[in-house]
């Protein structure tokens, strides 16, 4: 897999990835989606940035209305969420939708942090798979310190992780490039589950 970006698609066999949050979330998926041996290239599409879940809704509908795209990777930090229960994160992201006239008509559940929702636009259906970053209530510097601690043994604090990349000389990207994809599926369920279910939707 690979992530690449582009104006707005006209095949409606695309993959478009929308990203709730910063470019290190960008960076991190990229290099998690190298990993997995497969053809499906993501596409993330050259449309005005938002952020947040209200952003990520409003992004969508904009690639629906737009496009005949149909597949979409949805990347937001757990801040965004309830932290429990699953159902209440759900209920968030359906009432985030639904204020963007999207409607979540079905939902099959990978993990508690990857999700495929079923989502309906007046007479237009997509597919969404659904990656939340972070482990409990924060955002994707959770899974890094979680992925330090795999790897070397540190537990940094969510807070510290630029601090102990800085200090040992490596990038966010790096850090993922040399590790293993059982490493990184323990690191980062929502991404890796997701990518997953992709790389078999499209098999």
């Amino acid at each position: 897999m690979k992530l690449v970006s582009g104006g707005l698609a006209k095949e409606e066999s695309a993959i478009y990835v929308l990203f709730g949050n910063g470019p290190r979330d960008r960076r991190i998926l990229g290099a998690i989606a190298e990993k997995m041996d497969h053809r499906v290239v993501l596409k993330a599409p050259s449309i005005p940035r938002e952020t947040g879940l209200d952003g990520l809704a409003r992004m969508l509908r904009i690639c629906i209305e737009r496009t005949r795209v149909r597949a979409y990777l949805l990347v937001i930090d757990a801040e965004h969420l309830p932290p429990t229960p699953i159902k209440d994160a759900l209920n968030t992201v359906a009432n985030a939708f639904s204020r963007y006239g999207l409607s979540i008509q079905g939902v099959e559940t990978l993990n508690s942090y990857a999700h495929i929702l079923r989502v309906v636009f007046g007479h237009r259906e997509a597919r969404v798979y659904l990656a939340i970053n972070g482990l409990r209530s924060n955002g994707i510097e959770e899974n890094l310190a979680k992925l330090i601690e795999i790897r070397y043994g540190d537990a940094p604090r969510t807070s510290d992780v630029d601090s102990w990349l800085r200090k040992h000389g490596k990038h966010d990207r790096e850090l993922i490039e040399e590790t293993g994809i059982e490493e990184l599926e323990q690191a980062f369920p929502g991404i890796a589950a997701a990518l997953r279910a992709l790389k078999r939707g499209r098999g």
